[in-house]
């Protein structure tokens, strides 16, 4: 029986795309249909969204049924597969640091099988150079002394928390620091009696949110502008002041964080801060 030629190829063809569909789906499992962790989040005020990390998609296979991203739910663990996007909308992420990111946001269905994750709130973790204990941690969004578990509609009564970044970053602005624990972060920690005992923070982005913008002071001569900067890292204008002398110490910053400085009040001298590198505040 003599078979085209066509025919074989258009065989072989349907074989290929088969695999690659099927080895595409083995891992994609997950639809959107899964609301209710929508709603609980919801409920806890923190968005009809769900709480991610992700994963760069390294298979070798056409684009868009692999070269995506495989995103896992926090606080969810075993209970869950891996969901496959094919992209990810919103944000701009650097795929070599995906692992410092929690991202908030809801899936698109879209045509040819492909999936987008359409990102709400981005959180990148602020360096810690210490080692994570091997306690039982899950992520919060911590406000008004509620500790908010994400995904689960769970939430905790908060008496107070205890962190370790301001005893070990030198010059880290605690001002700014304590706002974003409070509502402006994702918490990797436990809350035990009461207590919000924090291991890890994921900063929300960007940061600042927003700054105004002030006119530069007209200092007179022996003057100079000063400013400080507030808990948003805004650096807001504070007037002139007489030169005085200032120590000629520059602290250092550990790795993970880049000095910034402004003049400040009285003598208009240098006040330091050790800022997260990654927000690419230089002076």
């Amino acid at each position: 029986m003599y078979i085209h030629k066509s025919f074989i190829l258009f065989l072989l063809g349907l074989i290929v795309f088969s695999a690659v569909f099927s080895a595409n789906t083995d891992t994609n499992t997950d639809t959107d249909t899964d609301t209710d962790v929508e709603s609980d989040n919801e409920r806890s005020g923190l968005g009809r969204v769900r709480y991610f990390q992700a994963t760069k998609d390294l298979r070798k296979c056409a684009f868009p049924q692999c070269g995506g991203y495989f995103l896992k739910m926090v606080n969810i663990g075993g209970q869950q597969n891996d969901i496959y996007v094919s992209s990810i909308e919103g944000a701009k992420i650097d795929d070599g640091s995906l692992n410092e990111f929690i991202l908030s946001g809801r899936l698109s269905n879209g045509p040819s099988f492909t999936r987008t994750l359409y990102i709400q709130d981005t959180y990148r973790l602020l360096p810690l150079d210490s080692p994570s204990t091997l306690e039982i941690k899950r992520y919060f969004i911590y406000r008004n002394n509620v500790a908010y578990e994400l995904n689960t509609g769970r939430n905790y009564r908060v008496n107070y928390y205890v962190e370790n970044y301001s005893n070990q970053i030198n010059n880290i602005n605690e001002e700014w620091l304590d706002y974003k624990i409070n509502g402006h972060s994702v918490i990797y920690g436990n809350v035990r009696n009461g207590i919000l005992d924090i291991d890890r923070i994921f900063i929300q982005l960007p940061d600042p949110q927003y700054c105004p913008d002030f006119p530069v002071a007209q200092c007179s001569p022996g003057y100079i502008a000063t400013y400080r900067v507030d808990n948003t890292r805004c650096i807001l204008p504070t007037g002139c002041a007489r030169q005085g002398i200032c120590t000629l110490s520059i602290p250092t910053c550990p790795n993970g964080y880049t000095l910034m400085s402004v003049n400040s009040k009285p003598n208009g001298c240098p006040k330091y801060y050790c800022d997260p590198s990654f927000l690419l505040i230089f002076t």
